[in-house]
């Protein structure tokens, strides 16, 4: 298992680096790199999961584009998706 014997933060997931694209942006652009390094040589360790990034109804929508503009600068693919579409993909969502 990809993660075995790390320390007890880590929660053995492959983040894509889009938690940092908009704060810091060079480390997202390092973990997207990992990723796919790491998609390349270790695919059968890794469960592809396509997460979701929420935007709530109290949340300013126009910080979605600065996110998707910032996951773009860094090379992170980033999709707007309809409230149908993420409950489609994660039912659990609502």
């Amino acid at each position: 298992d990809i993660a075995t014997g790390a320390t007890g933060r880590n929660h053995g997931l492959l983040h894509s680096g889009a938690r940092y694209a908009v704060t810091d942006n060079e480390s997202a652009r390092e973990c997207i790199s990992e990723n796919r390094i790491l998609r390349r040589i270790a695919r059968h360790c890794i469960e592809p999961t396509n997460g979701l990034f929420i935007t709530l109804p109290e949340d300013d929508l126009a910080w979605q584009q600065t996110f998707i503009d910032a996951c773009q600068q860094a090379g992170i693919e980033a999709t707007p998706l309809s409230p149908q579409e993420a409950l489609r993909r994660e039912p659990a969502v609502n």
